[in-house]
């Protein structure tokens, strides 16, 4: 008799468990790639609950650089806004006229203007 479960390595540290959280995860992932080390960042997404989500994940990647939460549990958190990189579920545009750094099929990867320019 054949198993219910399948064999195949999972894609992601979460597949297996929530295939929302193996999206984000993949975008996540991703991100490491584009957010250079010690900048500070933030992550998005239209669903609040969908965007904590996202940010714990991205604090456990990315580790070189400097989290920034724009919510917590559905609360906005000012300092959000400052951050320099955003890392966005399903591609939602941050406000401040930011720069695509990369589309992934998860989301993007944003860069606002420098402040200090």
């Amino acid at each position: 008799m054949a198993s219910p479960v399948s064999l195949a390595l999972p894609l992601t540290p979460v597949d297996r468990v929530n295939t929302l959280y193996a999206r984000e995860w993949a975008l996540v992932h991703s991100a490491t790639a584009v957010v250079p080390a010690g900048q500070s960042f933030t992550a998005i997404a239209r669903d609040k609950d969908e965007e904590m989500i996202l940010f714990m994940l991205s604090v456990g990647a990315l580790r070189g650089q400097y989290p920034v939460p724009s919510s917590y549990w559905s609360r906005p958190v000012a300092d959000g806004d400052r951050a320099r990189y955003v890392v966005s579920y399903e591609c939602v545009e941050p406000p401040g006229a930011p720069r695509l750094v990369r589309r992934f099929p998860e989301g993007c990867v944003w860069e606002r203007p420098d402040p200090a320019r």
